[in-house]
């Protein structure tokens, strides 16, 4: 159903994947969980859906790769802070 709406292709290439919830995260990750999920498996159904799955999966790495980083980006906001703070 999703795959036949008008602007689903515009929906993936512009979808905006900084704004992507913990929540939505965390589903994803069940999906990406499931040996059956994968774009080899998927293709001998549809090969339009092995490649929605392929999207899928991209997206999840990049949720985790950014979930791992976010301590990290904190630290930088608060030196950051500290140092405009030293040079007032």
């Amino acid at each position: 159903m999703m795959l036949m709406r008008d602007n689903f292709f515009l929906d993936l290439v512009y979808f905006d994947k900084s704004q992507l919830s913990s929540v939505a995260a965390s589903q994803l990750a069940l999906y990406c969980s499931d040996p059956a999920f994968t774009p080899e498996e998927v293709s001998h159904i549809s090969v339009a859906a092995a490649h929605v799955c392929q999207w899928v999966r991209a997206l999840h790495c990049y949720a985790q790769k950014r979930q791992k980083r976010q301590p990290l980006l904190k630290q930088i906001e608060h030196f950051e802070r500290e140092r405009k703070q030293v040079r007032l």
